[in-house]
């Protein structure tokens, strides 16, 4: 026990010295961000053929401008004190915000092999689409419910974020593990999975907001605050058996007549009653 303090405490200096860095991070964020949404843009605007998927280029056009209508007010009203009415931490804040979505961009590419240059943009990839926006709704929702409540600065907010970070990362690959959900995404192109995987990021990061948010007081005080936030693995365990059930009648579905559609549409009615199901369970144990 007296090790784990030791760990802990010398975890949380850590953290505290790292404020020092803070004009650093502002302007290494700024500069993230802005070629993180030039590059963004540019590659929409500019893909060829410019006819070719419609419906994907408002899609993507639309997610940085929904992340910021979920980021901003989140720290006007429900940061800590010193941010609330400060433009300079405002400004620090959504940067770091914006340059952590292009972190999590890049870690989808990664792990789950979601490319939204390659996938979305030049193969039309309209299954990857659905999925690709889930997880970086998902990832928006772990960045502004890190930033909830007082701290004592932007490295307990990197904490945080990079602690939610794993958890929701570690869920997916589990889920992956079991039902192949990536590949099924991304070479066979499978809608109703990718409804279904896409409401399943959101939803466990609707969940991990619950110990994301709130006032900062320790490293060990954070990690316990995460031992009920584990009620996301009943929604792991459920997406698993639901996600081979599926699978096994996927094939049947495409010989019958609007059988894909049905498909589809019970996804998306699954994929309602688990986002409500999160937002409920976040209500109930707040």
């Amino acid at each position: 026990m007296n090790q784990q303090m030791t760990m802990g405490d010398s975890i949380n200096e850590i953290i505290l010295a790292l404020n020092e860095f803070e004009p650093i991070v502002l302007y290494l964020s700024i500069a993230i961000s802005v070629i993180f949404l030039f590059k963004w843009y540019g590659r929409i605007l500019f893909s060829w053929p410019m006819s070719r998927g419609k419906l994907a280029k408002i899609v993507l056009s639309l997610l940085p401008a929904a992340a910021f209508l979920i980021i901003f007010p989140t720290l006007k009203t429900l940061a800590s004190h010193d941010v609330v009415n400060d433009p300079y931490y405002l400004t620090l804040y959504t940067a770091l915000g914006f340059a952590w979505l292009a972190l999590g961009v890049f870690i989808m590419n990664v792990f789950f092999g979601f490319s939204w240059l390659d996938d979305i943009l030049n193969i039309n990839n309209k299954a990857a689409l659905i999925a690709f926006t889930g997880g970086y709704l998902g990832l928006t929702v772990i960045y502004a419910a890190s930033n909830v409540g007082d701290g004592p600065g932007w490295g307990c907010v990197i904490f945080t974020v990079a602690l939610g970070l794993a958890l929701w990362l570690a869920f997916a690959l589990i889920q992956n593990h079991f039902s192949q959900v990536f590949e099924r995404i991304t070479i066979e192109r499978d809608a109703a999975c990718a409804v279904r995987f896409g409401s399943f990021l959101l939803a466990n990061a609707i969940i991990l907001s619950r110990d994301l948010a709130g006032e900062w007081l320790s490293v060990s005080m954070t990690l316990a605050d995460f031992i009920p936030t584990f009620i996301a693995i009943g929604a792991e365990m459920l997406f698993i058996g639901f996600g081979k059930v599926r699978k096994e009648k996927l094939t049947a579905a495409h010989y019958a007549s609007g059988g894909i559609e049905s498909n589809v549409f019970l996804s998306i009615i699954w994929a309602i009653i688990l986002i409500a199901g999160a937002v409920g369970t976040v209500i109930i144990l707040k």
